[in-house]
């Protein structure tokens, strides 16, 4: 891995000597921001790249111009080990885009390309295209970058070895440059209608949306991809306009997955209220699994929270995967009743209740919860014979405005044996661990009684 600068020479010399000396333990080289990189280091740097053999990763966070991308595009033509490679700076234009094309087409060996930078035209995106069309990418990240008209459609057809795809705020199914609202419709109809091929045709195991101005009707045509994907593990719509318009339209299409493995899905931010959540839920009540449903920012409700969550721990034929739950900035979604449906449910292992204004009498709800037994569970109706949050593993209650008062019954039932497959347990951001000269020594006796519980309660500590 090369930082520095070797043998008193300049930094892209004592690289390159490197490169070409075939020195196998300089396998990643990350050029940061504040070293020294101009376009004659990059002549010298990627000359030495055209037969190096033990580089596997490239990163740069310097700006790239057209012809240092010419250089770069060289390099990979005639190199065969470069299995990575970031050039994630803002000043990545269509020029320098274009010039890197001849190289990323030749290339054999590169697996992950992420590219920041200036907007990518449609025009470039169909170089790109191109280039990539042969290819074995497998992860192609244009993060920031914002897309022009076109692009995701010119792109998506030809990305399908691709595994990975990440768009986090690059402008899909928003406004086009022109301020043409049909034109934009029209745009976002064909973005979504390729990525909706792109996830049901391909082997796309993960698709990063978030930030982007798509909304319902954007969700409404990736949908039936979306069902219909086998390889789709990680769906990430988190901060975008899909609302809950957009959650039901997906919800209606998921279906009982064949795979083992369940998908992550990530609608944080999206303000999905008491209708988004209650279809998704719906659609793991069908049998489809998620192996997480974050959903912070929802803005639910706890009467929409516990009718959303009581048919999930109810008999039933289907087996119900829901194993990690984020509720967090929900303010009015925690009460006697939300709590008791988050605890029947029997497959939960992690559930964040950040500031979630536990401190308003949530909090008392969830201690009388964790300390029920399975019989009383049982007797409390919804057909959930084992104890509340008997499978939980991980529990965030931080930033509730949690007192000590509040803490201490907690950690009480903790150490009285409830959830005992908790493993971790977060109370950062709360009044009560800020008086840390009080509360460590409160962590002395869970500690003792459960030394595999890890207790995370303060920024410069991951756990005491």
């Amino acid at each position: 891995m090369g930082w520095g600068t070797p043998g008193g020479v300049s930094a892209a010399e004592g690289w390159a000597r490197r490169l070409r000396d075939q020195d196998p333990t300089f396998t990643a080289l990350f050029i940061l921001k504040f070293r020294k990189f101009d376009e004659k280091d990059a002549e010298v740097l990627f000359e030495a790249l055209r037969g190096n053999n033990t580089l596997l990763e490239l990163s740069s966070s310097h700006p790239c111009s057209p012809q240092q991308a010419l250089q770069l595009s060289k390099a990979l033509e005639l190199n065969r080990t470069l299995v990575a490679l970031t050039l994630a700076e803002g000043s990545l234009g269509d020029a320098a885009v274009e010039a890197l094309c001849p190289g990323l087409r030749a290339s054999r060996s590169l697996r992950r390309l992420e590219l920041g930078g200036l907007p990518l035209s449609q025009p470039a995106a169909a170089h790109l295209a191109s280039a990539l069309a042969g290819g074995m990418l497998t992860q192609l990240s244009l993060h920031g970058k914002q897309l022009g008209s076109g692009a995701v459609a010119e792109l998506a057809p030809v990305l399908t070895r691709l595994q990975a795809l990440d768009l986090t705020n690059c402008n899909v199914g928003g406004p086009s440059a022109n301020g043409d609202s049909a034109g934009a419709a029209e745009d976002a109809s064909k973005e979504a209608s390729a990525l909706s091929t792109l996830v049901s045709t391909g082997v796309l195991t993960s698709l990063v949306l978030r930030g982007n101005p798509l909304g319902p009707a954007f969700c409404r045509q990736l949908a039936p991809g979306i069902g219909a994907a086998v390889c789709l593990r990680r769906l990430d719509l988190a901060d975008t306009a899909a609302g809950p318009e957009g959650c039901a339209a997906l919800a209606a299409q998921l279906q009982p997955a064949a795979a083992t493995e369940a998908l992550h899905l990530d609608v944080g931010g999206c303000s999905i209220g008491d209708v988004g959540f209650s279809a998704l839920c719906g659609a793991v009540g069908r049998g489809t699994p998620l192996a997480a449903l974050k959903a912070g920012g929802a803005a639910l409700t706890a009467a929409g929270l516990t009718a959303a969550l009581r048919p999930l721990a109810s008999p039933s034929d289907v087996t119900v995967v829901l194993r990690e739950l984020d509720l967090s900035g929900s303010h009015d979604c925690i009460n006697d009743d939300s709590i008791a449906a988050l605890g029947a449910l029997s497959g939960l292992q992690k559930l964040s209740l950040f500031d979630t204004a536990l401190s308003r009498g949530g909090i008392t709800s969830l201690v009388q919860h964790l300390s029920q037994p399975s019989s009383a569970a049982e007797a409390s109706g919804g057909g959930n014979t084992t104890a509340p949050f008997a499978g939980m593993t991980e529990l965030d209650l931080c930033g509730n405005g949690l007192e000590l008062d509040h803490i201490q019954p907690v950690l009480d039932a903790l150490q009285s044996g409830a959830a005992p497959a908790l493993r971790v347990l977060m109370l950062g951001a709360n009044p009560g661990t800020d008086k840390s000269e009080v509360f460590a020594p409160m962590v002395v006796p869970l500690a003792e009684a459960r030394p595999g519980l890890d207790v995370a309660w303060r920024v410069s500590a991951a756990s005491n």
